[in-house]
């Protein structure tokens, strides 16, 4: 009985040496020479106890964008196909791959520049910032140069719930040696602190609507700063641009249209912005309406945001400025900042204060119109006694064309009313009254013209 029992425990070592001698993994590659957008296959063979879907990828990815294409089982052996696509051109190995005991060869690959349709294809990622704050935009372009004027430019877009994306248009330029730029991107919005690494979708390179060429750049390294815990989740993070106007808004009302343009989100508004409006013009907050759009262009993305408020229901065109403020978040110097802004001023009163002040502006102008005819009235009376006078051929004349003019009874009584003309008075008495005949009679005119 015991040498049965150390036989059956013999056979199990032999069988355990046997099983772990017979593990085994193997990489093979369909062709080791590839051009940059076109993919390598690659064929796992594992024979062992572990499930070879288990096997870890990550020393490859750095190198290539690696999808399964197929899994099957062959003779005792796990069959895995993948499709590997180089993220750059140039000479690499990939390295060895370990799955429980079994280790696979590493591999050499070499990747050559693009060529396609005889015209060799130069592919560029450009990134704006990758050390960033939370919720900053960050733009990411990419271009391909080529000499084929039917070729396209195509992106994904992007799918990680780790960032808010937008995708830049496609945009087709030609630059001075008559090559054809191709041109797109995204712009995209961290949501979350820390280390992270975004695989970015393919680019894909087009002609007649199919693709030629599937890209996969390089993983995305970011360093992403956390925003302080006080600030509103609303907040605009980034540069921001105000600028207003006075629009109509109907039934003859004016109202403010308020710009705002911003590389950061601003879906919501500016925090507070409306509760000052309304304390401004001294309406219901509902009453203040708010819109925003998405400006892409081929090489930024920026959001307008536009608020839509009455005025006050008295305003005059100068005065006190009306100003707003706004914060948002300087991605620059890191703080919290307010900017502030001047609305513009027009006259505006009630209604029934418009008729009100017609009716002033109207007296007014009756009254202004009556004192005119008077000074009128004045000079052309004035104009008809010179002339008479001019023609007078003596003092007693004169002293009577006066009397007539200002009703009086006697000259000294003319005097008295313009003390500046008593001299006067007593000159033309002496000449009418008087035995003194020096007095000339062009004198007397020449003093009367001065004087009236």
């Amino acid at each position: 009985m015991i040498a049965i029992v150390a036989m059956l425990a013999l056979l199990s070592c032999c069988n355990a040496w046997a099983a772990q001698h017979t593990e085994s993994l193997d990489a093979q590659l369909s062709m080791a020479e590839k051009q940059w957008g076109q993919y390598l296959r690659v064929t796992l063979r594992y024979r062992g106890e572990q499930r070879l879907e288990q096997i870890r990828l990550d020393v490859w990815r750095r190198i290539a964008f690696i999808s399964v294409e197929d899994e099957y089982r062959e003779n005792g052996e796990q069959v895995m196909t993948l499709r590997l696509y180089p993220r750059a051109q140039g000479t690499f190995t990939l390295p060895a791959l370990f799955l429980g005991k079994a280790k696979s060869q590493p591999l050499s690959i070499e990747i050559s520049t693009p060529i396609v349709e005889e015209s060799a294809l130069q592919l560029e990622r450009i990134v704006s910032n990758q050390h960033v704050w939370q919720r900053q935009a960050i733009l990411i372009q990419t271009q391909i140069t080529t000499s084929d004027y039917s070729a396209h430019i195509k992106a994904d877009d992007v799918s990680d719930t780790r960032f808010i994306s937008r995708k830049l248009p496609p945009v087709t330029t030609r630059d001075k040696s008559g090559s054809y730029i191709l041109k797109t991107g995204w712009i995209i919005y961290p949501l979350q602190q820390g280390k992270i690494e975004l695989e970015l979708p393919p680019v894909r390179y087009q002609l007649s609507g199919s693709d030629r060429r599937r890209f996969h750049l390089p993983v995305l390294k970011l360093e992403v700063e956390a925003l302080p815990t006080y600030l509103p989740p609303t907040l605009p993070v980034g540069q921001l641009e105000i600028s207003s106007s006075i629009v109509h808004i109907g039934d003859g009302q004016a109202g403010w249209q308020i710009k705002l343009h911003s590389n950061g989100l601003i879906h919501y508004g500016i925090p507070q912005l409306d509760a000052q409006l309304a304390q401004i013009t001294d309406t219901d907050i509902a009453a203040i309406t708010y819109e925003t759009r998405e400006n892409i262009a081929g090489d930024s993305s920026y959001d307008v945001g536009i608020y839509h408020s009455p005025m006050p229901s008295w305003m005059l065109p100068v005065g006190k400025p009306v100003q707003i403020e706004l914060r948002y978040f300087n991605t620059q110097t890191g703080k919290l900042e307010t900017s502030s802004h001047n609305l513009p001023r027009q006259w505006i009163m009630p209604g029934w204060s418009w008729i009100v002040f017609y009716f002033v502006c109207i007296a007014a102008a009756l009254y202004a119109g009556y004192i005119i005819y008077r000074l009128i009235l004045r000079l052309q009376r004035r104009r008809t006694v010179l002339k008479a006078i001019m023609q007078a051929d003596s003092p007693s004349l004169i002293r009577k064309i006066l009397l007539n003019h200002t009703h009086c009874a006697t000259l000294s009584q003319w005097s008295q009313q313009h003390h500046q003309k008593v001299m006067i008075a007593k000159r033309i008495n002496e000449a009418c009254f008087s035995s003194d005949k020096s007095i000339q009679l062009s004198d007397l005119k020449s003093m009367l013209v001065l004087q009236l």
